[in-house]
C-alpha cells in the first residue's frame, strides 16, 4: 500500500490565502504506479466554503489503465453552499489494471471563498470507509428518521439504511402551538413542504389575498393548514364562494381548489442551494382533486387555489371567501380579492412552445378503450396552461380534428412528424433517432414523403400549415451534418413552407466558431438554454432562421430549470421572463408524461412514497409534469409555474407593443440581470407584473 498526502501548507500557498478569489482549480498531483493492478483507489480530503454553487466543487480524477484506455472525470463532491470543514471520501474499483491517476481539486468557478486541506489518495481495499451519508426524516408520514449510508467494504460499495424513532412533539412548528393549528397563506411561487411551518407574522397576515389577472388568464395562490405535534385533522374541507364586485355582479370565470400532493425524495439527489433542506423527505408537485383532506401531527398540508378570468370578464375588483373547515366546523376564512385588468391575453398563445405529451406513454398506461379519452384530457390540461400539446417524437401525424380543436383554444405550433422511420412494434413508446445509414437513404425519404405529402394537403385545406414544423436529428453530432443538409434540401424542395427544427449540436458548434459547410442546414435551431447566445441567434435570424431553446435534465444550477421537483418553483416561472429577455423564438421541453410504471395517483392521501419519477443527472421528476390517475390526469405545481411564466411573457409582449421596447425591457431587465442572475423573490415578480400592467393600461 502507498499513501500520498498533499500537505496543507502547499494548498495555502496555492490558494494565496482564504478568500483571495485567485484560485480557479487545477491539478494537484500526478500518481503513476510501478505495478498496475486491480487494487481500488480510495481518496478524500477536507474543504470549507462560502456560497459555493454548481457541480464542480469536488475532487476530480482522470485515470488511465495499463492498456492506455482512460477514465475521465471520476468525482467525489462536497456539499455546495456555506459550511465549515467537511470531509469526503471516494472510491474507484478499476476493471482493468490501473497505471496512473491525475488528481484535481475544483472549487466552482466564480467569486467564492473556498479552502482545502488534508487531501489524500491510497491504493487499497475498503475498510468500511463511509462514502456518503444522508439522513432524512420520514415525518410526518412515518414516525422515524432514516439514514442512508454507502460504505466501501473490500472491493464493493455497500448501501445500508438505519432507522431511528422520531416523535412529532419533537418538531418545532414555528408559530403553531403543540395543541393548536394555523391556517395561513403562501405565494404560488413558494415551495411549501409538509415541514414548512409559519412564522407569527405569516399567521397574523393570513386573512386576505390579492391577485391581479388579465382576462383569459389563470393565477394561483396557496392556503396551508399546519397542526402542532399533539394535534391532527382527519376531515378538513374547503368552501369557496362566488367572486362578486361591489355592485354584486358575478365575475365571469372561476375560483377552484386542489389538494397538494407530495412525492418522496430519494437519497443521493443533488440538493439545490435555494431548495428544500436536505433532511426533508417530502416535496410538493402533484395537484390532486378537491376532496376532504387530513393533516398529520407536526405537519403542513397545502391547498392550491386558482382564479381564472373569462375572456368576457368585466374589468374591476371582485371578492369572495375561502372557508377552511374541520369536521364541518369553520376554522378560518380568507378574503380573496381579484383585480381583473383592463386587457386580455391573446386568443392565440403569445409564446411558441413545444412541450411533448407523448401518445406512446399515454397508450402504455391506458388500454385502447381509454386511450382516446385520456389523451384528450392531457391535451385539455396543456391548453389550460397555454402550452401547445405537442410531441417532437411522434411518428404518426396528429388528427386534423384535434389540431382544429387546439387551434380554437390558442395553439400556435405543432410538430407533424419526427424525421425517423416509424416503429415496427405499434406498442413502442417512442422513436428518438435512427442511424445515418437508414436516415439518409433514398428509401427512407420516399417512405417519409409518402407519410407527409397527403397530410400536408389536408393541413392546407384548414389553414393549419402555418403552425406546422418537422422535428429531427435529436442532439446529433457532426457525423450527421452532411446527411442533414441533403435531407433538408429534399424537404425544402417538396415542402417549402414547412420548417425543420433540430436540437442537433449545429448551433453549439457555431458558437464555438467551428467551420462546416452544413452548419446552417435547418430552419429552426434549438440549443440548450445554457448554450444559447444572443449574437449567434441574431445572426441566424438575419438569414431567415429561428433560434429556440430548451431545458431537460439540464442545465443545472445556476441556470433556471423546472425539470426537477428539487428546484425552486419560481424558476419555472422565471423561464418565461428569460425567454422574453433573450428573445428566444420558443421554448421546448421533452417530455410531460414519461410514465414508466403502472402506478395511479388516486389514493385519498396526499403522500406517494412509491411513486418513481424519471431521474437523469440528479433531476428527479424530469419528464413528468403531469401525473396519471385511473380516470383522469392530474396537473402539477411545476406545470402551473410554467403556465404563469408563459402568461407573464404575454404581459411583456403587450407592454412592448403599447409602451415600446425600451420601457418594457427596463422592467424585464430589473428582474432578469443575466442568464444566471434573476429574481428569486415572488414579491419581485409581482411588482414587475404591476409595472407591466401600468404600461399596458396607460397607453391603450
Amino acid at each position: 500500500m502507498k499513501v500520498y498526502l498533499l500537505p496543507f501548507f502547499a494548498l495555502a500557498v496555492a490558494m494565496s490565502g482564504f478568500g483571495d478569489d485567485v484560485f480557479k482549480g487545477g491539478l494537484w498531483k500526478k500518481f503513476e504506479f510501478d505495478k498496475p493492478d486491480l487494487t481500488p483507489i480510495v481518496f478524500g480530503g477536507e474543504s470549507r466554503g462560502e456560497n459555493v454553487i454548481g457541480e464542480k466543487y469536488c475532487i476530480y480524477l482522470d485515470m488511465w489503465h495499463d492498456d492506455g484506455t482512460p477514465v475521465w472525470g471520476y468525482k467525489c463532491s462536497w456539499r455546495p453552499g456555506t459550511h465549515g470543514w467537511e470531509s469526503i471520501t471516494g472510491a474507484y474499483v478499476p476493471k482493468k489494471p490501473l497505471k496512473k491517476v491525475w488528481m484535481y481539486v475544483f472549487p466552482e468557478a466564480g467569486k467564492r471563498k473556498v479552502e482545502f486541506r488534508k487531501l489524500w489518495l491510497e491504493r487499497r481495499e475498503g475498510h468500511g470507509d463511509r462514502l456518503s451519508s444522508h439522513t432524512k426524516t420520514r415525518l410526518p408520514f412515518e414516525l422515524k428518521d432514516r439514514t442512508y449510508l454507502e460504505v466501501f467494504e473490500g472491493k464493493e460499495r455497500v448501501k445500508k439504511t438505519v432507522d431511528s424513532p422520531r416523535m412529532p412533539t419533537d418538531i418545532e412548528t414555528g408559530a403553531v402551538p403543540c395543541d393548536g393549528y394555523a391556517v395561513w397563506l403562501a405565494d404560488s411561487m413558494r415551495v411549501v413542504t409538509p415541514l414548512t411551518f409559519p412564522k407569527k407574522e405569516e399567521v397574523a397576515a393570513s386573512k386576505r389575498i390579492e391577485l391581479d389577472v388579465a382576462r383569459r388568464e389563470r393565477e394561483s395562490f396557496q392556503v396551508a393548514v399546519t397542526c402542532g405535534g399533539n394535534r391532527a385533522w382527519t376531515n378538513g374541507n374547503v368552501k369557496v364562494s362566488v367572486l362578486r364586485n361591489l355592485r354584486g355582479e358575478r365575475m365571469k370565470g372561476s375560483l377552484t381548489w386542489q389538494r397538494v400532493g407530495y412525492l418522496a425524495r430519494e437519497p443521493g439527489y443533488k440538493v439545490h442551494p435555494f431548495g428544500v433542506p436536505e433532511h426533508e423527505t417530502w416535496l410538493p408537485d402533484p395537484l390532486l382533486p378537491a376532496r376532504p383532506f387530513k393533516v398529520r401531527r407536526a405537519a403542513t398540508q397545502g391547498l392550491w387555489f386558482t382564479v381564472h378570468a373569462h375572456p368576457d370578464a368585466v374589468p374591476g375588483v371582485y371578492s369572495g371567501d375561502v372557508e377552511i373547515t374541520e369536521e364541518g366546523r369553520s376554522r378560518a376564512k380568507v378574503r380573496v380579492f381579484v383585480r381583473v385588468r383592463n386587457f386580455s391575453l391573446p386568443e392565440t398563445f403569445g409564446m411558441p412552445t413545444a412541450f411533448s405529451i407523448m401518445d406512446g406513454c399515454t397508450r402504455f398506461l391506458y388500454n385502447d378503450e381509454r386511450y382516446a379519452e385520456m389523451r384528450r384530457q392531457s391535451w385539455d390540461i396543456m391548453l389550460d396552461h397555454r402550452l401547445n400539446p405537442d410531441d417532437i417524437s411522434r411518428t404518426t401525424p396528429p388528427p386534423i380534428s384535434d389540431l382544429l380543436m387546439a387551434k380554437k383554444r390558442g395553439m400556435n405550433r405543432f410538430n407533424i412528424l419526427n424525421i425517423v422511420p416509424p416503429p415496427k412494434d405499434p406498442k413502442t413508446r417512442w422513436v428518438c433517432n435512427s442511424s445515418p445509414e437508414i436516415l439518409f437513404s433514398d428509401s427512407f425519404y420516399e417512405e417519409f414523403k409518402s407519410r407527409l405529402a397527403p397530410y400536408v394537403v389536408e393541413l392546407r385545406k384548414h389553414g393549419l400549415e402555418k403552425f406546422a414544423y418537422l422535428y429531427g436529428f435529436d442532439e446529433r453530432q457532426e457525423n450527421y451534418y452532411k446527411g442533414i443538409d441533403t435531407l433538408w434540401r429534399k424537404i425544402k424542395a417538396d415542402f417549402p413552407d414547412i420548417p425543420v427544427m433540430t436540437t442537433s449540436l449545429m448551433y453549439y458548434d457555431i458558437t464555438r466558431g467551428k467551420s462546416n459547410p452544413y452548419l446552417e442546414s435547418v430552419d429552426w435551431f434549438c440549443p440548450l438554454t445554457q448554450s444559447y447566445r444572443p449574437d449567434v441567434s441574431d445572426r441566424l435570424r438575419a438569414k431567415g432562421k429561428q433560434a429556440w431553446w430548451y431545458v431537460c435534465c439540464g442545465p443545472v444550477h445556476p441556470h433556471a430549470n423546472f425539470a426537477s421537483f428539487e428546484y425552486p418553483a419560481i424558476e419555472g416561472r422565471v423561464l418565461g421572463w428569460l425567454t422574453f429577455r433573450y428573445r428566444a423564438d420558443g421554448l421546448l421541453f421533452w417530455h410531460m408524461n414519461d410514465w414508466r410504471s403502472r402506478v395511479f395517483m388516486d389514493d385519498k392521501d396526499t403522500y406517494f412514497p412509491d411513486w418513481k419519477t424519471y431521474n437523469t443527472l440528479g433531476m428527479p421528476g424530469d419528464g413528468v409534469l403531469m401525473y396519471p390517475g385511473k380516470n383522469r390526469i392530474f396537473p402539477s405545481v411545476r406545470l402551473a409555474q410554467v403556465r404563469d411564466g408563459v402568461e407573464d411573457y404575454e404581459w411583456m409582449q403587450l407592454a412592448e407593443a403599447r409602451a415600446g421596447k425600451e420601457s418594457a425591457g427596463a422592467v424585464v431587465g430589473e428582474l432578469v440581470k443575466t442568464m444566471t442572475d434573476f429574481a428569486r423573490d415572488p414579491k419581485t415578480v409581482r411588482a414587475a407584473r404591476s409595472q407591466l400592467a401600468a404600461l399596458i393600461e396607460t397607453r391603450r
